[in-house]
């Protein structure tokens, strides 16, 4: 009796296994299949959703924001451009005479738009319009006058400027003298220079929408030579001698040499510009006088005037 009961527990797992794995199997069967980014079938997906977004299509003219003068260009995405035609419109006007992908701006205006019509074998696409910006105006040249500071204590910037937009352009100077900035919003500087002073100016155009290139410029003021008064101090002849001074001054404070060149026999000068001349008695008529006045740092000036002698008087002519 106690092996027949064990006999039948036996069977009743047996069946209940079998009953559960039949389970799995169906349950294993409506299950989904589970793909794995690295399947094939998954990158089949990933390169369909790829073509899917790049079937967009567009027409674009670059740059986006021209000025005048850039070449515009033609790009298109997703169009195929084999026997493609060009269009280009200017302020909704047709330009019959350009139908390539690209066009020149020289001849165009700032406000202009522009924009493009292309035309495939797929159909007709327009570009977004793009508009010719203000062009920034330029410096075309800048000097500055003179190198040193014998006229006045002057130095003028000459400024040369171009704007392709013809617009009127303003300049905006901004001077320094040894590194210390002047407030002067002027070409011209007047200063009190001297050798050796370093002379700057940073020179801006402006067209009112938009500021150039600002250009700097630099100058050394170099040695000035004397300046020499035309007339002759104190000229007169008195008992056959004749006396008188020539004045110069070194606007850099050096000193001042006088050298006879060319004058009548007998006639001196001193190193103070004076003039001494022992006038023989037949001594008459109109004697040429020249004169170098030189610093010690190489400049100079030539002086000429004319001595006029008569029976009474004597008088000079500078030239």
């Amino acid at each position: 009796m106690y092996y027949f009961l064990l006999l039948i527990f036996i069977i009743s797992i047996s069946a209940c296994n079998k009953e559960v794995s039949d389970m799995k199997k169906e349950e294993q069967k409506k299950a989904p299949i589970s793909v794995t980014k690295n399947s094939k079938e998954f990158q089949d997906i990933s390169i369909s959703q790829k073509k899917s977004l790049s079937t967009k299509k567009m027409v674009k003219i670059s740059p986006e924001r021209p000025k005048k003068g850039d070449t515009l260009m033609v790009s298109l995405s997703g169009i195929e451009s084999g026997g493609a035609t060009y269009k280009w419109y200017i302020n909704d006007n047709l330009l019959k005479e350009f139908k390539t992908p690209f066009l020149q701006t020289n001849s165009f205006s700032k406000g202009d738009k522009i924009y493009v019509k292309v035309t495939t074998f797929e159909g007709e696409y327009i570009s977004k319009p793009v508009i010719i910006e203000n062009s920034p105006p330029q410096i075309k040249s800048v000097y500055l006058l003179p190198e040193s500071s014998q006229d006045g204590g002057i130095v003028k910037a000459a400024v040369t400027t171009q704007d392709i937009d013809g617009d009127d352009v303003t300049l905006y100077y901004e001077w320094s003298v040894n590194g210390e900035p002047v407030d002067n919003n002027s070409n011209i500087l007047r200063w009190n220079f001297k050798r050796g002073d370093n002379v700057s100016v940073k020179v801006t155009p402006s067209d009112k929408e938009s500021k150039g290139v600002t250009v700097t410029r630099n100058i050394t003021i170099a040695n000035s030579s004397p300046k020499v008064q035309p007339d002759i101090k104190g000229l007169q002849l008195k008992d056959n001698i004749l006396t008188g001074q020539i004045i110069a001054t070194d606007p850099d404070g050096d000193d001042i040499i006088f050298t006879l060149l060319k004058g009548p026999k007998g006639l001196e000068i001193d190193n103070n510009g004076n003039i001494f001349w022992k006038v023989p008695e037949d001594a008459k008529g109109l004697f040429p006088i020249k004169v170098s006045v030189k610093d010690n740092q190489g400049g100079e000036t030539v002086f000429n005037f004319d001595l006029t002698i008569t029976s009474k008087k004597i008088s000079s002519t500078s030239k």
